[in-house]
């Protein structure tokens, strides 16, 4: 089985040579690393070019133009490497020894095509060192709960985290979706293959995610109750608490939109997609009824979506 590693590059200096040795240290190593860079200007270029030597054969460099973001980048990975098996992966990270071989191994237990698993992370600072053992505690996720629905709203899985097959990398590049109207990568991965396939939980850490300021998406700030008291008070007041979670409800509904152009999904889902795609056209109370019909929620905190649909 062919499997390969996609790493997105943008001035990652700092930690890349550490996260590519977490990589090459893998209990498994039937897998070639592909790398395109997002146009650095800090080195990691003549880093990569460096440890693409030293490793030929395990390190490949994917030549293109950048891409502008993260999300681009992996997607401009996806349609460059052929492959029987995907991983995501951070240049910021740490893996553990173990990732690959136990996503493998879960990966192949399930059935059907369009299969796409996830781990949990431990949470560290730009030193290791831990800030919460679980990313999923950490940012009040449900790994258990992955319908549709819960992960355009409430994405359990980082792309870091994820292992998937060529079939839903195939499904993903079969539509020309407009990126723009989607926020990252990964949830609308994990979510076409909610709606087309098979998706499964990992129930342990098996990345160090790393938290330093520069990350493109990352975890929950890391704060007091009172802290973070604060910080809605002060959201509230100014209003940027609602023009936030508008903001974000609006992704959402435009991710729905791209989703339910999925030719592979079935005629109902595409329904329930373009109706929440199309949410703001509905009174409100009807607005309420469909979320709380059809599980467009969160694991906490679910109220002010009900309020600001």
């Amino acid at each position: 089985m062919n499997t390969a590693i996609l790493l997105a590059t943008y001035n990652g200096q700092q930690f890349l040579a550490e996260q590519i040795d977490s990589l090459l240290g893998q209990t498994v190593s039937d897998f070639t690393i592909y790398i395109h860079d997002d146009g650095s200007t800090d080195g990691t270029a003549e880093l990569l070019e460096k440890l693409a030597k030293k490793h030929a054969g395990r390190i490949v460099l994917v030549d293109g133009k950048p891409c502008g973001s993260a999300k681009e980048n992996f997607w401009y990975l996806l349609s460059k490497v052929e492959a029987d098996t995907y991983f995501f992966c951070d240049q910021d990270d740490v893996w553990l020894p173990k990732k690959v071989e136990k996503s493998l191994q879960k990966l192949q237990s399930l059935h059907g095509a369009c299969r796409c698993v996830f781990t949990d992370m431990r949470v560290v600072d730009g030193d290791l060192h831990e800030i919460d053992g679980s990313f999923l505690h950490y940012n009040g996720r449900d790994p258990y709960e992955q319908r549709y629905p819960r992960i355009l709203i409430d994405n359990p899985a980082a792309g870091t985290a994820m292992c998937f097959d060529r079939a839903l990398r195939d499904l993903a590049l079969s539509v020309r979706f407009d990126l723009s109207d989607v926020e990252m990568h990964d949830g609308f991965l994990l979510a076409m293959a909610s709606l087309c396939g098979t998706t499964a939980y990992i129930d342990e850490p098996l990345v160090l995610y790393r938290q330093h300021g520069a990350n493109d998406m990352g975890a929950a700030r890391a704060e007091t109750v009172l802290q973070r008291i604060q910080r809605n008070l002060s959201d509230l007041i100014t209003g940027r608490f609602v023009a936030n979670k508008k903001e974000f409800l609006s992704l959402s509904r435009n991710a729905a939109r791209e989703l339910s152009r999925l030719p592979a999904a079935a005629s109902r889902d595409k329904k329930i997609l373009k109706t929440y795609a199309n949410l703001e056209k509905l009174p409100k109370w009807k607005r309420i009824r469909f979320m709380k019909k059809y599980g467009f929620d969160r694991a906490r905190h679910t109220w002010w979506m009900y309020l600001l649909s």
